[in-house]
């Protein structure tokens, strides 16, 4: 850098530096007296050559001893006042240009720049023209005996000045250059050189002493001052060896420290990516608590502790099972403390491991309140440490801005106004408002590191199979979150119904996604039906057909083969007309297969194409897995409860399935519905002479003769009616919202039905015996109206036995000769 390049005030400081030399040399030729002894004068010229290029290092703050300040000293002692000026310039120079050495502002080499050179000899040259002017002063204070001790002071006063003005005014140089303070220069840079100045004047003293008695023989004393510096410089190299060995150590040290805390750095990540729904929680937790750490004034260990509690605070969750943690409901008591429970787990997890810093605490005191609310130890105020008080702002900010299986995500101006909300009660006032304060820039280096991560998961991600352990860690997780999710969700389902809407609204929040189908193949038809369908054209896919072995899910129907990223156009565009766009492009689509049997295929369709991948596509399997299994067992069931609540003969309903239908009535009744809608009857029918239909046609003509008469039953039911075969001959119609007057007419309808039904092979010919209850006239459950119907039935029959005179005249059907009593 050349001279005019150099900031204006240092610029004009050097001129100052050069003027002020000059008017000071020309004071002191006026005042001092010529140069007396040039024997001696060029003798310590010739040693300030030699000691200029000695630099002896005093401490480890890199103080230097110069030994040609020394001569300066003698000079000055021997009464040569012009002599010491000239050392100490021409020291200034060789210094400059004879060896590398450390200046004023960097590593000098062989050819400084000439202002710096100019600068040096303007400095020290006005630093000994200033001192000695001070210790002219001060040594002609006392005369006589005292001289000894004048001299001595002199000396000290010169030493003190020269030392004073040489190093502030390199200092003042560095600071002009750099723009940094010149007080802090000096401290940091020249302080510690002031035992070397005075240890060259303290040279110079005795060697003054010795010439005053041995004249000029004391210049042999001289030499003698090499082997006290070289001497001096072994045993500072030993020093530094011993601080170099120290360093090392300490460096060693620092580095297992920093190998320590990159291991569980790098564990806590790992666990952290396993939940989806806190992926990347610790890493801006840790940002939003070192900003608010450093605005609350904390450095150092204090605030190594924090970065690295912010890391590890929640990896006692290692110790609470999963469905506690992902459960999307709200906990209950037993497993709320069991997250609670997380801390002292953390804690101990920790323990063992050799922070140099209190992380321990932080991890322990991370839910402590402010109010002494908090767990575990109830913690109330200031003494909560300020690292477990700092992470229990940043931890909450940064769940309430996240999804979380229990709610969705916040605004940040919705989660600070709940943060601020809590202050003075769960968290400390001064911290919040210093979060408000901070929260701006860290929210912007937080999206810098999400932008870092999405850059790096996109790397990891080409060429198919994600290279980011973890990035499969948190898709092994997600996949076994997956698998949770949906089997607690089938659990909850009792109709196959329930359970295809589960499944495609599963795919759609687990997969990238535009539109999920799920096909079923229909019994009894070769064709698939999308029974279920959620996303971008629902309405228009619903209830779509397709045959197996046609387009993307017929052919994996039919081949029972998962198809990933091929084109969706043969499954969809059949719901399209010509001037219609189809934004649908990719299709994938896994089978539905549950044992032997090949029940269906589920979908997934995409606007874009190679948007899913192999972890997307065990996600879609297991879906399908776990959707074949629910669909199947619930068909099971179905079977099971049509065989459980029908007659097998019949097919008509069975006497637990009229129970049950007699009992939903009743509640129905009991839940203030109008009269006319919780009103209903019991017609209750029984077969006139069936037995004389087994006993002379067989049971098996019996048998055809109940299925016959079941289909006239029916005939005469409603819609809303339960047809029952209740026990035997007897039949049983349950008629919701019919009073008893209606009753009684559909109880003709019954008797004209049956009765005229032809005579069974010619021989017998069939009637019926019918009685008729009403709720809530005839009873207050379905137990006594079944009963009342019963009595009335049997009274039907005396009457019909008792022939035309009886009370059934006119009403009952012509029996043959030979009739008799069908029980």
């Amino acid at each position: 850098m050349r001279f005019r390049q150099l900031p204006f005030a240092l610029q004009a400081y050097i001129s100052a530096q050069v003027v002020l030399l000059a008017l000071l040399v020309g004071g002191l030729a006026e005042y001092t007296q010529p140069i007396t002894n040039w024997w001696l004068t060029a003798a310590l010229l010739f040693f300030t050559v030699v000691f200029s290029t000695w630099k002896v290092e005093l401490t480890v703050f890199e103080g230097r001893m110069t030994l040609s300040f020394a001569v300066v000293c003698l000079a000055l002692l021997q009464g040569e006042v012009s002599s010491a000026v000239m050392c100490a310039v021409l020291g200034a120079y060789v210094g400059s240009v004879a060896s590398p050495a450390k200046t004023g502002w960097k590593v000098g080499m062989l050819r400084p720049p000439l202002y710096r050179i100019v600068f040096n000899l303007a400095n020290c040259g006005l630093s000994c023209g200033v001192s000695v002017l001070l210790y002219q002063g001060v040594a002609n204070l006392a005369p006589g005996a005292d001289r000894s001790m004048a001299t001595v002071l002199g000396v000290t006063a010169f030493t003190g000045m020269y030392f004073l003005l040489n190093t502030l005014g390199v200092s003042l140089a560095i600071a002009l250059q750099q723009r940094v303070g010149w007080l802090y220069v000096w401290q940091q840079n020249f302080l510690w050189t002031a035992p070397g100045f005075f240890a060259s004047a303290s040279a110079a003293v005795g060697i003054h002493v010795a010439y005053s008695q041995m004249e000029a023989w004391a210049l042999i004393f001289l030499p003698p001052i090499y082997v006290i510096y070289y001497s001096y410089r072994l045993y500072m190299d030993r020093l530094h060896l011993f601080a170099d060995k120290v360093k090392q150590d300490l460096t060693h040290i620092e580095e297992l420290n920093r190998l320590n805390q990159a291991v569980i750095a790098s564990l806590a990540t790992a666990i952290d990516a396993k939940d989806s729904h806190t992926c990347s929680h610790i890493n801006r937790v840790q940002i939003y608590a070192v900003q608010l750490a450093k605005a609350a004034g904390l450095s150092g260990p204090d605030l190594q502790a924090i970065s690295t509690g912010a890391l590890v605070h929640d990896i006692g969750k290692l110790g609470i099972p999963d469905h506690i943690l992902s459960k999307p409901g709200k906990l209950t008591p037993e497993e709320f403390r069991r997250i609670q429970s997380h801390v002292a787990i953390g804690a101990e997890i920790l323990s063992p491991v050799p922070f140099p810093f209190p992380v321990v605490d932080v991890v322990l005191t991370h839910h402590e309140r402010w109010d002494g609310l908090g767990y575990p130890r109830g913690m109330k105020g200031e003494d909560i440490p300020m690292g477990g008080r700092i992470i229990s702002i940043v931890d909450m900010f940064d769940a309430l801005t996240s999804n979380r299986p229990y709610r969705r995500a916040m605004t940040q101006e919705e989660a600070l106004r709940i943060i601020q909300d809590g202050a003075n009660k769960q968290f400390d006032p001064k911290l919040v408002d210093l979060f408000m304060k901070v929260l701006p820039e860290a929210t912007c280096e937080v999206e810098r590191m999400e932008e870092e991560q999405r850059s790096q998961a996109a790397e990891s991600n080409k060429g198919g199979e994600p290279s980011s352990a973890l990035i499969q860690i948190g898709q092994a997780a997600a996949e076994m979150a997956a698998v949770c999710d949906v089997a607690h969700s089938l659990a909850e389902q009792e109709t196959i119904d329930g359970v295809v809407r589960v499944i495609v609204d599963r795919a759609l929040s687990l997969l990238p996604a535009d539109t999920a189908v799920l096909y079923l193949k229909t019994p009894g038809e070769p064709g698939l039906t999308a029974v279920a369908v959620d996303g971008k054209y629902r309405e228009k896919l619903e209830g779509m057909t397709i045959e197996v072995g046609e387009g993307v899910a017929g052919w994996v129907a039919e081949n029972q083969q998962p198809r990933v990223n091929v084109s969706a156009t043969l499954d969809i565009a059949r719901r399209f007309k010509p001037e219609e766009t189809m934004e649908l492009s990719a299709a994938t689509a896994v089978p539905l297969v549950h044992g032997p049997d090949n029940l269906g295929v589920l979908a997934v369709y995409t606007m874009a194409y190679s948007v899913l991948s192999a972890h997307h596509l065990h996600v879609l399997n297991i879906l399908a897995e776990h959707a074949a299994s629910a669909i199947q067992n619930l068909r099971r069931v179905e079977r099971n409860q049509e065989l459980a609540f029908a007659d097998p003969l019949t097919g008509l309903a069975n006497s637990r399935c009229l129970v049950r239908h007699l009992e939903r009535l009743m509640e129905n009744s009991q839940n203030g519905l109008r009269r006319s809608d919780s009103q209903f009857s019991v017609v209750m029918l029984d077969l006139d002479h069936f037995k004389e239909v087994n006993d002379q046609l067989g049971h098996l003509r019996g048998d055809d003769l109940l299925r016959l008469v079941g289909e006239k039953l029916l005939e005469v039911a409603r819609g809303e009616d339960v047809v029952c075969r209740y026990a035997g001959d007897e039949f049983v119609l349950l008629l919701p919202g019919v009073s008893r007057g209606q009753a009684e007419r559909v109880a003709q309808r019954v008797r004209d039905a049956i009765g005229g039904l032809p005579a069974v092979d010619g021989v017998v010919k069939i009637g019926a015996s019918v009685g008729v209850a009403s709720y809530p006239e005839d009873g207050g459950d379905g137990r006594a109206l079944i009963h009342v119907a019963d009595q009335q039935m049997y009274e039907d029959k005396f009457e019909r036995r008792r022939g035309p005179g009886g009370r059934g005249s006119g009403s009952a059907p012509p029996l043959l000769a030979g009739a008799g009593s069908g029980r």
